[in-house]
């Protein structure tokens, strides 16, 4: 119900091409997407989706999504199931969406994908727009965040097209820009056209998106 709730509210708002919205939870997404199909859509990813614990629940659940079920019951269990579902963009394709966000920790890291940005050329659409949260930055210690720059500098340089973080001076520092004011359009994403600048989230952590 939320995610329907959600759309129908995006809908008699009149703001359907001015918002994108995202959960970690697809069912919610797909919901959204059947109230109006015209509703850019999307999908996070997390670390714990591929713990073993999570990943049997991932099966039971993901198999009720559209043209899951034989994906599901074909692909092995543990780990190897979170992987395939990732490199060949199933999830996302499920929901019909857009735009992918993940943890940043997984970019580029062997426990989840050490070809993550070639994954997305080979495997996912090219209207595909992706980006990374990078959250709880303002708890880390300063070794921590250093190491945490490499790879915020490795997501900019491969193009990633939005972030979504507690410390958005951060970023802008890197690339550049000075925060926006009350009165400055925000900024539009340059890997789609299409994206929206407006984000409407039903995750529940709160989050702010900064669009490259």
């Amino acid at each position: 119900m939320v995610g329907k709730k959600v759309a129908k509210l995006v809908t008699k708002l009149g703001v359907v091409n001015k918002v994108l919205l995202s959960s970690f939870d697809p069912f919610k997404i797909l919901a959204a997407k059947k109230e109006n199909p015209s509703l850019a859509v999307g999908t996070f990813y997390k670390t714990q989706m591929w713990d073993d614990w999570e990943i049997d629940n991932v099966r039971k659940e993901f198999g009720d999504l559209p043209n899951m079920k034989q994906c599901v019951n074909d692909t092995p269990t543990g780990r190897e199931f979170m992987n395939i579902l990732f490199r060949t963009g199933a999830l996302v394709k499920s929901t019909n969406g857009s735009f992918v966000v993940m943890d940043y920790k997984i970019f580029e890291n062997e426990e989840y994908s050490n070809d993550t940005f070639q994954t997305f050329k080979d495997n996912y659409s090219e209207d595909l727009s992706f980006g990374a949260f990078i959250i709880d930055n303002l708890a880390l210690s300063e070794a921590q965040r250093k190491e945490d720059e490499k790879v915020l500098d490795l997501l900019i340089a491969n193009n990633v097209s939005c972030l979504v973080t507690d410390d958005v001076p951060r970023p802008l520092k890197k690339l550049g820009r000075s925060a926006p004011n009350s009165s400055q359009k925000p900024p539009k994403g340059s890997a789609s056209k299409n994206l929206p600048t407006l984000l409407v989230l039903y995750a529940t952590v709160p989050f702010f998106w900064l669009l490259f």
